[in-house]
């Protein structure tokens, strides 16, 4: 008897290891088709016309790099539309629009001045807190009392979240935008 359960405990963490190798090639997959499909979109915009190099890498950097993340949520939800699947996109997307804002934070910090950059440091201070406080205000909310609770919570707080991030690396790509035209 202990040998029939350990072997139907072997097999049962053997297919589990499967199913998630599964599940991480399907990841790996979709990435590949996004990176393919930016290759397209990349071309695309090298073809248009530009005032500036400096408009044309930036605006071609900025719209590939948002486009990567876009596709690749767009390509999750679509292969995953269950919760976790859904909150997991939008989690990965938050993190790495949260990289977006330090790329582009860094870019216009690079063509400031240096009174300027001071106040830029000290906005970009200041919407750290902002996006703290507003992260924490979203979760509260979120608590049962407030929602009514429910699965899709999760989902709500992970595309805000991703949103919030998705907002500020776009204003700074428009201020860079500003201050080369």
């Amino acid at each position: 008897m202990k040998y029939l359960l350990l072997t139907a405990l072997f097999f049962g963490q053997f297919f589990n290891a499967l199913a998630q190798d599964d599940s991480e090639v399907d990841l790996v997959k979709l990435q590949q088709e996004t990176k393919s499909a930016s290759i397209k979109f990349k071309q695309q915009l090298s073809a248009l016309e530009y005032n500036s190099d400096f408009e044309k890498s930036t605006s071609i950097s900025f719209r590939v790099d948002t486009f990567l993340i876009q596709d690749f949520v767009n390509r999750r939800l679509e292969a995953d539309f269950s919760t976790p699947g859904m909150a997991d996109a939008y989690s990965q997307a938050e993190k790495d629009y949260e990289k977006l804002v330090n790329k582009y934070y860094q870019i216009l910090y690079n063509k400031l001045n240096e009174v300027d950059k001071q106040s830029l440091k000290l906005t970009h201070d200041k919407w750290m807190s902002f996006k703290t406080a507003e992260n924490d205000l979203t979760e509260k909310l979120s608590n049962e009392e407030y929602s009514g609770g429910g699965s899709y919570v999760i989902i709500g707080i992970a595309y805000e979240r991703m949103l919030l991030n998705k907002s500020r690396a776009t204003a700074y790509y428009e201020k860079l935008l500003g201050i080369i035209m």
